[in-house]
């Protein structure tokens, strides 16, 4: 029987816990970003990131901005 690494623990501790690593990645960055930026300043990179994190998943889809924009926007503005 062979004894794990220390680099496989670490890689499957990662695996199987990618999305609270990243939660406390995200967490950390906005933290920062309060402290040095303040609320505000913030706000305004957290929209601008989720905004191009939307407009990448789209395009990613292969959906293209026409369309969406007739599902969001009324009949009456097309």
């Amino acid at each position: 029987m062979e004894k794990e690494s220390i680099r496989d623990k670490i890689a499957n501790f990662a695996v199987e816990n990618s999305g609270k690593i990243l939660g406390v990645i995200v967490g950390f960055v906005i933290g920062f970003l309060f402290l040095f930026l303040g609320f505000w300043k913030t706000l305004l990179v957290v929209i601008c990131v989720a905004g191009g994190y939307i407009v990448g998943m789209f395009r990613d889809a292969g959906v293209h901005w026409r369309e969406v924009l007739d599902h969001i926007l009324p009949p009456g503005l097309k």
